[in-house]
């Protein structure tokens, strides 16, 4: 659907071996669609609309393999599943009656879960401090029906994080 505006995070990851650590999370994204102001007919009703978005948000669970290659810096792939939370509709519709402005829950059209394969990077400096950088290709469509006019959704994401590693 989009890039996420909105991230929180949190991992914990085993160190198997020099070169291969495991690592499972927990994050709440929020990522959002726009289209171009149109033109509709609905049953005879002509309807301009614009300025219409959809925001969701998820609670997502990556788990990854992440692959030292070098010291501090790994190659990261694994498997993402994601938890819908909330959906939105915004826009403004208007008729030859009335302007009507959107905001309403369109959660009900979305599938509950989403499936996504995160690829990435990440370089540990010896500090302690760690730069991330993920792109999560949506395996899954998330819309339940195929809309007219509207393509099947699918989430893709880029997320670029700094935190902090310590031992537990």
């Amino acid at each position: 659907m989009g890039t996420p505006v909105g991230l929180c995070y949190a991992d914990a990851a085993y160190q198997v071996n020099d070169w291969l650590e495991i690592a499972a999370g927990v994050n709440w994204a929020q990522a959002g669609s726009g289209w171009k102001d149109t033109d509709l007919n609905a049953e005879g009703v002509n309807i301009k609309v614009k300025d219409l978005k959809i925001e969701t948000s998820y609670v997502n669970v990556p788990v990854t393999a992440n692959f030292y290659v070098l010291k501090g810096f790994a190659l990261k792939t694994g498997v993402q599943f994601g938890f819908l939370t909330s959906a939105k509709l915004q826009g403004e519709a208007t008729t030859a009656a009335a302007t009507e402005k959107l905001d309403e829950s369109c959660k009900d059209v979305f599938k509950k879960f989403d499936l996504s394969i995160p690829v990435g990077l990440s370089y540990e400096f010896k500090n302690h401090i760690v730069l991330d950088a993920r792109y999560n290709i949506g395996l899954t469509k998330v819309n339940k029906e195929k809309e007219e006019g509207f393509k099947d959704g699918r989430n893709f994401s880029f997320a670029l994080t700094v935190g902090y590693k310590f031992g537990l």
